[in-house]
């Protein structure tokens, strides 16, 4: 009875200690991870258009820098979005939530940022939305 009561309190205080190791543990976001890859904004719609499942293996939860043509800005409670153009005939966007607000982004401005991919959802009639999150304004 002694012997599995200590390796009851064993186990409860390896268990305490790592839910507390994870609770800790900093939150991902695109300025502590290292960049996975660097492109344009058109290059990487065109990738998640042409092969959308394939697209999601290589770069989901991985840390994107890419550059584009700022097409709307705004900013609410939740923060500061922005969509940048791709160029492509169905309208498709690259989606942006940023990190931190960001008021000095205007439409026309080309801009470099870093955020985590976080998919892309097909749309028929406006085009595709390839969504990027906790980023930041690298230029």
């Amino acid at each position: 009875m002694k012997k599995a009561l200590v390796i009851i309190i064993i186990l409860l205080a390896g268990a305490m200690t790592y839910g507390l190791y994870l609770w800790n543990k900093p939150a991902k976001s695109a300025v502590s991870e290292e960049v996975f890859a660097t492109t344009d904004a058109t290059s990487i719609y065109q990738e998640f258009y042409n092969n959308p499942e394939e697209s999601a293996k290589k770069y989901l939860n991985k840390n994107l820098q890419i550059n584009g043509i700022v097409e709307s800005f705004s900013q609410d409670s939740t923060g500061s979005k922005c969509v940048m153009a791709t160029g492509s005939t169905d309208m498709g966007v690259v989606s942006i939530s940023f990190l931190e607000n960001t008021s000095t982004l205007q439409v026309g401005q080309n801009i470099v940022i870093r955020g985590l991919c976080a998919g892309y959802l097909a749309d028929d009639l406006l085009g595709g939305n390839l969504q990027l999150n906790q980023a930041v304004l690298v230029q």
